[in-house]
């Protein structure tokens, strides 16, 4: 019969156990990613021999100013030839570490005829090396299978996006119409392709720290950038993405040229040249980071269809992509990965335009909808009439006076805000004015009730006085309370025959008169409080109305 303390062994056991067998499938079961895609930079050198005097820290300055532009936030998006080389690396460090234990075990195994003297112990601990040799000689071969494995199931990928970066972009069919959106918005980008999604790294600085750089040894930087001593040392420092560079000077301006290498391979994937003035270092900077960072992101080459409705636009509008203009506009553009401004405009039609980022997909659908421009003169007349001018969109100027009391305001059938002002110099006054959408239309008459005067100045006394009643009724309160208190002591004392019938009116009215004080008070301070608030809300603009008397 099993004991009390066994069956608690037991169930300890079994609740460990699971504990165990859970954690170890959700380490299995959950694959493991790299969080970051760290980009490094190195200190540029001089292409001549000796540093030209004064721009010894440009070599320094220039790589962090160009860290410092690149977005950290952005993400990479890894090519399959870059995780392919993140595979075969693992690999080859597995087969050498696999190598050097297989040269242990030979090594063991020819030293056992020197050391072992009795030949059945001889025999059979040449067989138990030969045996670690062959798990070792297995493992090798399995490497090397995956080796095969990885390369050959990578190819297709690779060969498919080796086409897009040279511009053949492979359409697929697998837009379709239940794909689109139900209604229509003036940019609605449709991503078309549903191919797998490809691993993405967030982009991160080395040491999070704009100012470090990657600092090689001597004998890595006489070997050069591709050989493995220097590999070794980068990936070490867990660096995917290197920056080095090159400086020519000649008086007050530097040619830069950048390459950016990635590990392991030290595979050269971009080189950016430009020139600038030593004086104005991070225009230079920012230029050259502009050029960097679509490599970075991996911005692969993308096909975007346009569509222009009405039909009568589309043949007359013109498309600016970045500001390049397109006229006509064709069906299709190939545009790298990353963030585009595109905006279309058509005679007798609305401009409209937007920033859109594009990543992760192929193709985009892009249906543009323009809608008829409105153009019109509205009449605006003051409530009450004054000498002033109306302004509104951002220039027009309509004069009103006694003998012409109506403006007229150019309106395109959207809001206006606008201002009236009277006066000049010190004695300028103004009010704005607000004529909603729905009346922003050709020859409607309408009048507004502005009233141009210093509001600030107005909000500024209003505010004094408010606080001098908040202040009056906050003085008041202790002499009340000194009253109540005072009365209430007296009251209870001539209920219990201790005080004086006149010494508990008189205390009675000092209190009634000090309840009327701070009652007086507190009324003057809500009165003020709302004189306030209302010249406050005068700073709102004062909206139109139809002019009934018009109309």
């Amino acid at each position: 019969m099993i004991g009390v303390s066994q069956m608690i062994i037991a169930k300890r056991f079994l609740q460990r156990s699971s504990l165990a067998f859970l954690l170890l499938l959700f380490f299995v079961l959950t694959p493991v990613f790299s969080d970051d895609w760290v980009l490094g930079a190195q200190k540029f050198t001089f292409v001549t021999s000796a540093t030209p005097v004064g721009v010894e820290q440009i070599a320094t300055l220039l790589p962090q100013l160009i860290l410092e532009q690149i977005s950290t936030g952005s993400t990479r998006v890894l090519p399959t030839n870059e995780v392919l080389s993140r595979t075969l690396d693992s690999l080859q460090t597995e087969r050498l570490s696999l190598f050097l234990q297989l040269s242990k075990e030979y090594k063991t195994r020819d030293a056992l005829a020197v050391n072992v003297y009795s030949s059945r112990k001889l025999l059979k601990q040449i067989a138990q090396e030969e045996e670690k040799i062959k798990e070792i000689e297995a493992k090798i071969e399995e490497n090397l299978s995956k080796v095969e494995s990885e390369t050959s199931s990578h190819q297709a990928a690779i060969e498919r996006e080796e086409a897009i970066s040279r511009g053949e972009l492979l359409s697929d069919d697998s837009s379709s119409e239940e794909k689109r959106f139900p209604f229509q918005l003036p940019f609605p980008f449709f991503r078309q392709s549903e191919e797998e999604e490809r691993v993405s790294e967030t982009i991160a600085l080395y040491k999070n720290d704009l100012s470090a750089l990657f600092t090689p040894s001597e004998a890595a930087l006489a070997e050069g950038i591709d050989s493995r001593t220097f590999e070794k040392e980068v990936t070490q420092a867990k660096i995917n993405g290197l920056l080095s560079g090159s400086i020519v000077s000649y008086g007050d301006y530097i040619a830069v040229t950048v390459d950016v290498h990635l590990f392991p391979g030290a595979k050269n994937v971009a080189t950016v040249t430009d020139v600038g003035m030593k004086s104005d270092l991070l225009s230079l900077a920012e230029r050259l980071s502009r050029a960097l960072t679509p490599k970075l992101t991996n911005a692969l080459p993308l096909v975007v269809h346009i569509q222009i409705l009405p039909q009568e636009a589309a043949q007359k509008a013109l498309l600016t992509l970045d500001g390049i203009v397109f006229q006509p506009i064709p069906r299709e553009l190939s545009v790298d990965a990353g963030i585009h401004t595109l905006s279309v405009a058509a005679p007798g039609y609305e401009s409209v335009s937007t920033s859109y980022l594009f990543e992760g997909r192929e193709q985009y659908d892009m249906k543009v909808s323009l809608v008829p421009e409105v153009k019109g003169v509205l009449s605006l007349r003051l409530k009450k009439l004054q000498n002033g001018i109306f302004y509104a969109n951002g220039g027009d100027a309509a004069p009103v006076t006694v003998d012409e009391p109506v403006g007229q305001i150019f309106v395109n059938g959207k809001a206006v805000m606008g201002i009236f002002t009277t006066g000049k110099g010190e004695s300028e006054t103004s009010s704005f004015i607000y004529v909603p959408a729905r009346l922003a239309k050709e020859e409607n008459q309408l009048v507004v009730n502005a009233k141009p005067y210093d509001r600030a100045a107005n909000i500024d006394k209003r505010r004094r006085r408010m606080y001098t009643a908040y202040s009056a009724l906050i003085c008041s309160l202790p002499v009340t309370f000194y009253f109540v208190g005072n009365f209430t002591a007296v009251n209870n004392a001539y209920a219990m025959g201790r005080a004086d019938y006149e010494d508990a009116i008189a205390w009675q009215n000092r209190m009634y008169i000090s309840l009327g004080v701070t009652a007086v008070c507190g009324a003057w301070t809500i009165f003020e409080l709302f004189r306030y608030l209302r010249a406050a809300n005068e700073v709102l603009p004062a909206e139109a109305h139809k002019d009934k008397k018009e109309s």
